[in-house]
């Protein structure tokens, strides 16, 4: 067998090749970027690109279980441990708090009600109510600090109709 011997063509032209790969080679080494500081900062700005937009929300999913119960906690306090119902004679029908009255007035219809504690910076309200007869006629109803400026005591006036003083049926209610 005869073996074959390349042409001098084909000999320069792998040295050429050869050469030509090793300079790129070489000269690839030399400039190789090894951190974004070598680049111009426009450049990097083209390459990052601008943000694109979010997409859509998704839908939410399903509830989850309930959760166990918790324990109960302790009662709380009423709302007011403070109040009265009287008569339009004067007379106190039930009450919460209150360890008097004192009506029977002859110049007004006032009812001086005194409680165990101190109310005067207390908020109160009343109103005319159906403890006796006449109360659900048409009337007016007060109440200011006891006129003794006793603090623990509020006084309550009522009136009829036209504004004419006269004894009804009320509820009073403090909330301290």
């Amino acid at each position: 067998m005869r073996s074959h011997r390349p042409s001098p063509a084909i000999v320069l032209s792998a040295l050429a090749l050869f050469v030509a790969l090793g300079g790129t080679a070489l000269a690839a080494r030399h400039y190789l970027i090894t951190s974004a500081s070598q680049i111009k900062p426009s450049v990097l700005a083209q390459l990052h690109g601008k943000a694109g937009a979010h997409g859509p929300e998704g839908t939410q999913g399903p509830t989850g279980p309930q959760g166990p119960a918790g324990t109960p906690g302790a009662p709380g306090t009423p709302a007011t441990a403070l109040w009265a119902q009287i008569t339009s004679t004067g007379t106190l029908t039930a009450s919460s708090g209150v360890i008097g009255i004192l009506s029977g007035y002859p110049e007004a219809a006032r009812v001086m009600v005194t409680f165990n504690r101190d109310v005067s910076r207390c908020g109160h309200i009343a109103t005319l109510s159906t403890a006796a007869f006449g109360a659900s006629e048409p009337g007016q109803i007060t109440v200011s600090a006891a006129g003794n400026h006793d603090p623990d005591s509020l006084e309550v006036f009522t009136y009829n109709a036209t504004g004419t003083s006269e004894f009804r049926s009320f509820s009073l209610a403090v909330f301290c």
